[in-house]
């Protein structure tokens, strides 16, 4: 690691607000295009992806990666192989005009040509990606929407062939959003009919206006991402909270299609009891699949004023019997889980906190997995 590497960062983060308003005003100067291509707040997160890049030089397989997949990622709003030495550029005139009078000139130098290599690295995965004809987004259309509590909603869609695995989540948008896409899960498995199901929950404007899309709206998604998947041979535990139900779901649906279903756990767990908006559905599938188990739980025992429960928050009899309490704590008061693979997945604050507490409790970390947070 660089000696000065703590001045650059520091003075970087004191600046960042000018350093990304500098750099795309530099950058759609040089080509108004890119006007169109990019939502107002782009670069929003510009300074935190710049000092990861810092701290990751020189660069291993492992960023070399990332960047990569970064590039074949921005290929769907339309930038070009020649946008990133464009804009590597005007970083390096951004970063002059902030860091000057407070930053050694050989640690800009060593920043400007981490900027340029970087730079190079995405323009040739990008290249690349358009000279194999690698496919980048793809279209499906509402069919179907429904509210499930006050803010969660499903919206199911169909869809053209999207080569995902159950567990992956999409990038997605819609013409509504003028160039903001989300990440969400599918909540079915791929399938030979296009049916595709998406657990929406109305925290923001995007996601308000995805959830509440009208049928016959034209939605758009990326290439799949994640990682997250099961071995077949080894059971499995599975921790849901609210949405993040999605991905186990549409993973649950492809092991009942399956012959020899290893034993499987779900903890889907909310703030409130009409927050577990998938309870009926999960009770349907349970009932056919004797390897599966559902215990749902809930912080508070009760609901407020404001959730707007629905029928599918009350399972029938038979399911396992609500607990109470933070979700990470029910489950480590079962034991470590060190016996099988465990994923999690739900709000990023929510999956940290449920790893937290597994890992203090001796769960192996190696065996966890989730999305990135």
């Amino acid at each position: 690691m660089r000696q000065n590497i703590g001045v650059i960062i520091d003075c970087l983060r004191a600046n960042a607000e000018e350093f990304r308003k500098r750099t795309q005003e530099l950058f759609t100067r040089a080509r108004p295009e890119t006007l169109l291509l990019f939502p107002t707040p782009a670069h929003s997160s510009l300074v935190d992806a710049v000092c990861y890049l810092i701290k990751r030089a020189p660069f291993d397989e492992k960023t070399v990666a990332v960047l990569r997949q970064l590039a074949a990622e921005h290929l769907r709003f339309g930038a070009r192989p020649e946008h990133y030495e464009i804009f590597a550029q005007a970083m390096c005139r951004a970063l002059q005009s902030i860091a000057r009078d407070t930053v050694p000139p050989e640690e800009i130098i060593e920043t400007e040509a981490i900027f340029t290599e970087a730079a190079e690295i995405m323009a040739t995965a990008a290249r690349e990606a358009e000279a194999g004809g690698e496919r980048i987004t793809y279209e499906g259309r509402v069919v179907a929407t429904q509210q499930r509590s006050r803010d969660i909603y499903v919206v199911r869609l169909e869809a053209e062939p999207i080569p995902f695995t159950a567990g992956q989540y999409l990038p997605v948008t819609m013409p509504l959003l003028q160039g903001h896409w989300r990440f969400l899960s599918p909540a079915l498995p791929p399938n030979r009919y296009g049916h595709m199901e998406f657990h929406v929950r109305a925290t923001d404007e995007c996601s308000r206006t995805l959830a509440k899309a009208r049928i016959g709206d034209e939605w758009m998604f990326g290439t799949p991402l994640g990682k997250m998947h099961v071995d077949y041979q080894r059971d499995i535990l599975m921790i849901a909270h609210t949405t993040g139900l999605a991905p186990m779901r549409a993973i649950l649906l492809e092991l009942a299609a399956r012959q020899g279903q290893p034993r499987v756990h779900l903890f889907f767990g909310a703030e409130y009891p009409g927050e577990l908006y998938d309870l009926l559905d999960l009770w349907n599938i349970a009932g056919t699949a004797p390897w599966l188990s559902v215990i749902p739980v809930s912080t508070h025992p009760t609901d407020s004023w404001f959730v707007g429960a629905t029928k599918f928050s009350q399972p029938p009899r038979g399911l396992h019997l609500r607990q109470t309490g933070k979700l990470g704590e029910v489950v480590t008061s079962y034991g470590t889980w060190d016996d099988r693979d465990i994923l999690i997945a739900g709000p990023p604050k929510e999956v940290q906190s449920i790893k937290d507490t597994m890992i203090q409790a001796g769960t192996p970390e190696s065996i966890i997995q989730h999305d990135p947070l």
